[in-house]
């Protein structure tokens, strides 16, 4: 028999009163509005008569009565849940929201039909052949508390995935009820748990927050968190605010995951984020000691995933470079795109640019009754799109958008609506007033409602915003020094499927302007719009970059003393000495040709990488050899500058962990060869141990680790 007082605080937890105590029952009652409901609990049986006659009570004074055994808590529980949070309809409201995402998807593919691609993904380090969203349902689907973590780049699946998962479990569970919270689309904070709470509300807004969350602990309730790290002003977590801004939104999570907690939670991040580090590391190891932790990476889908083989074909033999056409939204498009269509539609790159926005402009001329060209839209379209970077934004309420396009199209509005005008004449056409025209821009297929819980509207996507970022700025619309970090950002990625000529007038007007341009956006720059090294590198940190073969390195520039982390460099011809003292970490390299064209001053270093021998071999072959100096220093010398950067001279305690990059802080160039030996052998004698983005101390070497100090 359960005690009296588990059923107690379930009911209450409900938010119920207990209404009535005797010796072979409790009643608990609820009400609100019109409705009043009393529940019944019997611990004695025997009494029948008793508890037919508190039935009839309650039913005489206007309550529906419902009668429940105490013997069966687990029925009560599951009761209660389902009538609460009403299961049925609200897993189909999530399918709602699937099928309204997907048309939305569609839209934004000029009407082609939007279906999920499946990609590869790493699960624990281990590259797997199984679906990926079966995977993960599997994984939920077990006991205990689950957290799934999910990697992908930018634009390459997680938020598809996200709706994919909901909707698998919408479909398969009649005891669970997933939420979906999309970061990227709730601004109105920076507060990851008011944004959560906020979307707890909006699924279940007649309920407490803490109802919901206790449930969300149960495992009732999957939490699926879209771009996890979207509230973090930085990509990559180094000073102290953003470290305090992880450290929130991961203790939020753990309160989620404590020792009775069976919650299923997916978190999607991009890809070395929030998740990557020292913070991470700590994390787990002092917050989820009850939780089963899987981590999973998605990788980019290949070109041949995203269109198909016959597509992939055409394209190449076309000359059509479709790696560096490689954006989502093209790609998407592209395979929508019947096989005999696409060979007759494309001819060269600029082409499915240009066709893309034929399908969405052409469409809008039918649809919408608008008689203005492709080019009259594309041009309006520009211009709004220089006044979004000239505003620093990137939305604005209908209202906000009308109005900046009525200063756009003002010049030309009498133009415009004569055109209806002389068509009223000939067809049966409404001749629109200058709001109403106005309003059909507002509502152009370029343009869209932001996300489906807002009225914001801006650009159907950030592809077709940098496109027209570029074009603004090619056209005299927008300066370039107007142009500011994040809008540069997104021009350099979407425009490098303009055509040739394009691009090199873009990058004479960049690269002759004074716009400070980061590391990234200097890569790019090169990358993306002339396809050859123009800068030179040095002491910076490079990551998650595809170093593909068409992008030429063999130019007077180089890079010095740069660590590259988890980068891809793909069938190239590089010389000796385009690196000279740098750091790989968990790079990958894929046919690299190195051609020996003189002496390099210093070593670089390759950490847990693949593919590098032949690129090190030549370094280390073509390093000028240095006059030995009269007091060369031993390994214990270099095993205690290791050890310092965990336990600093003063400090009373040793900091557990630390990233690779920290352990050559302060540390002369010469010299890093030595150290990262002294890694590796503190390493092996268990002094040190290495985790997925950390190195760790051992503590119960403290006895060896004083004595290499000398402490």
């Amino acid at each position: 028999m359960l005690y009296r007082q588990e059923i107690d605080n379930l009911y209450t937890l409900y938010e119920f009163e207990k209404n009535l105590e005797k010796e072979y029952g409790s009643v608990y009652v609820y009400e609100q509005g019109y409705f009043n409901n009393a529940e019944i609990v019997i611990y004695d049986k025997s009494k029948a008569k008793e508890i037919e006659q508190l039935k009839e009570d309650y039913i005489q004074i206007g309550y529906s009565v419902s009668i429940r055994e105490a013997t069966d808590y687990e029925e009560i529980k599951s009761k209660l849940f389902h009538g609460f949070f009403k299961t049925v309809s609200s897993n189909k409201k999530v399918l709602d929201e699937y099928d309204e995402y997907k048309k939305m998807q569609t839209k934004r593919l000029g009407g082609n039909q939007y279906s999920y691609i499946e990609s590869q993904y790493i699960l624990n380090e281990v590259l797997e052949n199984s679906h990926i969203i079966d995977k993960i349902f599997d994984i939920i689907s077990e006991s205990g508390a689950q957290l799934i973590i999910l990697e992908a780049p930018a634009g390459f699946g997680k938020t598809c995935t996200s709706y994919e998962i909901a909707k698998t479990i919408s479909l398969n569970c009649k005891n669970q009820v997933p939420i979906l919270a999309e970061l990227s689309k709730n601004r109105t904070a920076r507060i990851f748990s008011y944004v959560l709470l906020t979307e707890i509300d909006r699924k279940f807004p007649r309920l407490s927050s803490s109802l919901v969350t206790e449930q969300i602990k149960e495992g009732n309730i999957p939490l699926i968190v879209d771009g996890f790290d979207e509230l973090l002003s930085k990509s990559i977590v180094e000073d102290d605010d953003c470290i305090e801004e992880a450290k929130t939104m991961l203790d939020t999570i753990a309160n989620l995951l404590t020792k009775d907690s069976r919650a299923k939670i997916v978190l999607t991040s991009r890809k070395s984020s929030i998740f990557a580090g020292e913070i991470f590391d700590k994390w787990i190891a002092e917050k989820l000691l009850y939780c089963n932790i899987n981590r999973i990476q998605i990788l980019n889908p290949t070109v041949e995933e995203w269109i198909g083989f016959d597509k992939k074909k055409y394209l190449e033999s076309k000359d059509i470079i479709i790696d560096y056409i490689a954006n989502p939204v093209l790609l998407a498009m592209l395979r929508s795109v019947p096989i005999d269509d696409f060979r007759t539609r494309y001819q060269h790159a600029s082409d499915i640019l240009e066709n893309y926005f034929e399908i969405l402009l052409e469409r809008e001329k039918e649809r919408q009754q608008l008689l203005l060209s492709v080019d009259e839209q594309k041009s309006i379209m520009r211009k709004l799109a220089a006044m979004f970077v000239q505003l620093n934004i990137s939305a604005d309420e209908p209202d906000g958008i009308q109005a900046l396009i009525e200063d756009i199209v003002e010049p030309d509005i009498i133009r415009y609506l004569a055109s209806y005008n002389e068509a009223a004449i000939q067809d049966d056409l409404l001749v629109p007033t200058e709001d109403e025209f106005t309003m059909k821009l507002v509502h152009n297929a370029l343009l869209d409602r932001v996300n489906l819980k807002s009225n914001d509207v801006g650009f159907i996507n950030e592809f077709i915003f940098g496109i027209l970022i570029g074009e603004a700025i090619l056209e005299g619309d927008l300066a370039i020094k107007e142009v500011t970090d994040k809008y540069l950002s997104l021009l350099l990625t979407s425009c490098v499927v303009e055509s040739t000529e394009k691009k090199e007038k873009l990058y004479k007007i960049i690269s002759e302007s004074n716009v400070q341009l980061s590391t990234d956006q200097k890569l790019a720059l090169d990358m993306r719009l002339i396809d050859r090294l123009e800068h030179d590198f040095v002491d910076e940190y490079i990551s998650d970059t595809i170093f593909r073969s068409i992008f030429n390195m063999r130019t007077q520039h180089y890079f010095y003393n740069c660590i590259f982390s988890s980068c891809t460099f793909e069938k190239s011809i590089v010389e000796n000495n385009l690196f000279e003292g740098c750091h790989f970490i968990n790079c990958v390299f894929y046919d690299i040709d190195v051609i020996e064209v003189g002496t390099i001053e210093e070593e670089s270093l390759f950490i847990s990488c693949t593919g590098h021998e032949r690129l090190n071999d030549v370094l280390k072959n073509t390093m000028r050899k240095k006059l030995k100096q009269e007091n060369v220093k031993n390994e214990r010398y270099y095993e205690k500058l290791v050890l310092e950067q965990f336990w600093m001279k003063g400090s009373n305690q040793a900091e557990p962990r630390k990233t690779y990059r920290t352990l050559f802080k302060g540390i002369k160039q010469q010299e890093k060869a030595n150290v990262l030996m002294a890694i590796e052998a503190l390493i092996n004698r268990k002094v040190l141990k290495r985790l997925t983005y950390c190195i760790e101390i051992n503590f119960s070497k403290l006895n060896e680790i004083k004595s290499i100090l000398g402490r």
